[in-house]
């Protein structure tokens, strides 16, 4: 508030009002989260100088709900087309590519438990291959289902180079590596490891899998966090809703 105070000063008044504060705030071109930072602090600075019973010209202020950021994320397509230009230039091995960056899209798993992760875990299955996942922070254990084209990469890729320290021989830093070239491919978009996890989730809604069931396989604790995930396809979830209950009329 020490700058607020500044800004009176300079202004030559001693009385806080509300068009002062306006102009105040006007004047600094805050992010929404800042403004409202401001306003809360300045009610408390306000009751604290001049006691609760004096009219407060911050309470005359309404805190807004930030804008949430609609984070990037990559359709299974934009994928195919990002990894076949990894393949094209650079010197790592294919397979191996393929592997790990299928195997991430399909499942939406963090690049920790990738890391963490043992081909025992992995289950090849004829019906449905599936992973297990192991959720230390909850002792829990969650199931995730690979495609048959990802089996295809994987038992290929696993088939030319063992196991030595986790299911890829893979650092984070190397995952990180792999999202770094896919940038290039998509220099408009803010790809991370984290982008495939989204990736994953809104490529599961797509094909009709409830927010539930998304839950389940992302390990989320908050159903909250998933709707987060799949605020991109809000248009989409609009006209899924709007289609089905038109149909129950």
């Amino acid at each position: 508030m020490s700058t607020f105070v500044s800004f009176l000063e300079a202004q030559k008044q001693d009385l806080i009002t509300q068009d002062l504060i306006t102009q105040y705030i006007q004047s600094k071109k805050w992010r929404i989260a800042t403004t409202n930072l401001f306003i809360n602090s300045g009610r408390n600075f306000f009751e604290f100088a001049f006691g609760k019973e004096a009219e407060n010209p911050f309470r005359k202020f309404k805190t807004r709900k930030p804008d949430i950021k609609i984070k990037d994320f990559l359709t299974k397509e934009e994928l195919d087309k990002g990894i076949s230009y990894i393949i094209a230039e650079s010197s790592l091995n294919a397979t191996k590519v393929q592997a790990i960056l299928y195997f991430m899209f399909d499942t939406g798993m963090r690049k920790t438990e990738v890391v963490n992760m043992k081909r025992e875990n992995i289950i090849f299955d004829p019906e449905q291959s599936y992973v297990k996942i192991y959720i230390a922070k909850r002792n829990k254990e969650r199931v995730d289902f690979i495609t048959d084209k990802t089996r295809q990469y994987l038992e290929s890729y696993f088939a030319m180079e063992a196991e030595i320290k986790n299911v890829f021989n893979i650092s984070i830093n190397q995952i990180e590596h792999l999202t770094n070239l896919l940038k290039r491919v998509f220099p408009n978009k803010n790809i991370s490891p984290h982008t495939l996890r989204r990736s994953a989730a809104l490529n599961w809604f797509k094909k009709g899998v409830g927010i539930s069931d998304i839950q389940l396989l992302l390990g989320h604790e908050n159903i909250a966090t998933t709707a987060v995930y799949l605020r991109k396809n809000a248009e989409q979830l609009k006209e899924t809703f709007k289609d089905k209950l038109n149909k129950l009329k």
